[in-house]
């Protein structure tokens, strides 16, 4: 999976590619990027919930994030706005989408929840990530997830903008 924002033109781009492990959990996420020292650790409620009027708060929080899909692999999502983690419960709190409701939803929804969760980080141009995520039964989830997840993705998440 890799994250960009628009470059102008004669700026070099030399992104490392970062490790990256995600347990999208039933109740809740795990995610880690990088190693050793520059580690980040993400934990967020595994929530999700389509925006689909205008905000007009500022939203921040540790435990969740706000995505406007741009373009990408994921044609489906091109256009809609998403808040994942705690921001979810927070703007819907009783219709919001909880990935323990259905084991089909943790692979319907991973991609939200790793977008939603880069959103609370601090600002970075561009994420090249290796992404290992882990599923407890690989048989019926693997290809789905696979599916859902991998390739390039453009996002705007506030001032950031993800591919």
């Amino acid at each position: 999976m890799v994250a960009v924002q628009p470059t102008p033109t004669g700026f070099a781009r030399a992104t490392p590619t970062l490790a990256t492990g995600g347990d999208i959990g039933a109740g809740l996420s795990k995610i880690c990027i990088g190693s050793s020292n520059q580690q980040m650790k993400l934990k967020l409620p595994s929530k999700v919930v389509e925006v689909r009027e205008e905000l007009h708060d500022a939203l921040e929080a540790k435990d969740g994030g706000f995505f406007h899909y741009v373009s990408g692999d994921r044609e489906d999502l091109i256009g809609r706005d998403f808040l994942v983690g705690s921001l979810a419960a927070w703007k819907a709190p009783t219709s919001h989408i909880t990935l323990s409701d259905d084991p089909k939803l943790k692979a319907e929804y991973s991609l939200h929840i790793l977008l939603g969760s880069l959103a609370t980080l601090p600002f970075r141009p561009e994420w090249n990530l290796h992404l290992v995520l882990s599923t407890h039964n690989r048989e019926v989830f693997q290809e789905a997830v696979t599916a859902k997840t991998q390739g390039s993705h453009v996002i705007n998440s506030g001032v950031t903008q993800l591919n």
